[in-house]
């Protein structure tokens, strides 16, 4: 889940202030020994939310997991504030 969270923040981040809120994470296949690559495209990205759409693979190319992450505006910065959205 780690790895899908960390692919979504560098897309979901060119927004400026949009962090996850919530990762959904679909285990495919165990993945083979070695490096596990993951691919982030954006469906979404407003001005307070954003989704996006993550893809892993194993070292030999296979498809091994999907997540979809999303995030929100987090008004109280990159140093883990509190969430001034909510009224």
């Amino acid at each position: 889940m780690a790895l899908a969270e960390i692919a979504a923040s560098a897309v979901l981040a060119r927004r400026g202030d949009l962090r996850p809120a919530h990762v959904h994470v679909r285990y495919l296949r165990a993945a083979e020994p070695g490096e596990v690559s993951a691919v982030a495209r954006p469906v979404h990205v407003g001005r307070s939310f954003g989704l996006a759409e993550v893809t892993g693979s194993d070292s030999g190319g296979k498809l091994c997991m999907t997540a979809t992450v999303t995030g929100r505006l987090w008004e109280g910065g990159h140093d883990g504030g509190t969430d001034q959205s909510r009224g």
